[in-house]
């Protein structure tokens, strides 16, 4: 069975995020990291996100048309604004450059292990960004190096279904997918980031307080409790 080696590129990738200077921390030794939860936590994606990539028996099949509403164009304009978004809740004398070099980095990471992973993925698709920061975050969150590439599809699978069949994500505007993509992007990683970093460390307290963060954080958008869960190859099923 192929296995996917897209998904320990982002979770050890980000992991590596260089420590900025004293000027750009926010809490420990990962930089934005308050700023990126407080702006998630202001737009409560939970309220928007149909639930998680889990099975369900019976499901609707949506249709091609409903399929293609997922799919978003990315434009710089709307990412300066996410970027400038996050910049706004930095104390003054941060280096906005940096910052915005940064997220251009570490979600170039994430976006070039999406295409790597079994099946078709684009980050222009908001099902898929989703599904890959669930997989991300069930791989950080159970120490998982490498994922079966049948159960990576059926995460995918699940997503766009439920996405497609749901009328709000089908109503988003480009613009506001894409600011929704980025902040499961942004978020995502910088919480994957703070878990490895606590485990490169041997910090066990920083480790705990991560797991749970992460833990909560997918859960809110998602509905899916990471502690609860397995992935098999029918997709995210409950233990």
């Amino acid at each position: 069975m192929r296995r996917s080696r897209a998904l320990p590129a982002l979770v050890a990738g980000a992991a590596l995020l260089a420590p900025a200077p004293a000027a750009a921390q926010t809490t420990g030794d990962l930089p934005y990291l308050d700023a990126v939860d407080a702006w998630a936590d202001g737009q409560s994606l939970g309220r928007l996100l149909p639930g998680a990539g889990e099975r369900t028996r019976r499901a609707r099949k949506p249709t091609a048309r409903q399929r293609a509403t997922l799919r978003f164009k990315r434009t710089a304009a709307v990412t300066r604004s996410s970027y400038e978004a996050v910049f706004a809740r930095l104390a003054p004398g941060n280096d906005r450059t940096a910052l915005f070099a940064e997220f251009e980095r570490v979600t170039a990471i994430a976006h070039d292990g999406m295409r790597d992973l079994s099946g078709r993925w684009s980050p222009g698709n908001l099902a898929d960004v989703s599904a890959y920061m669930q997989l991300s975050g069930y791989a950080a969150y159970s120490s998982r190096t490498s994922l079966p590439g049948r159960a990576v599809v059926a995460v995918q699978r699940a997503a766009r279904t439920r996405m497609a069949l749901d009328r709000r994500v089908r109503r988003l505007s480009d613009a506001r997918a894409q600011e929704a993509a980025e902040m499961l992007e942004l978020r995502t990683i910088l919480r994957v980031s703070e878990l490895n970093l606590g485990r490169i460390e041997g910090d066990a307290a920083r480790v705990q307080a991560a797991r749970a963060e992460l833990r909560a954080w997918i859960r809110e958008c998602f509905g899916l409790d990471l502690a609860r869960v397995k992935l098999t190859r029918r997709g995210f099923v409950k233990r």
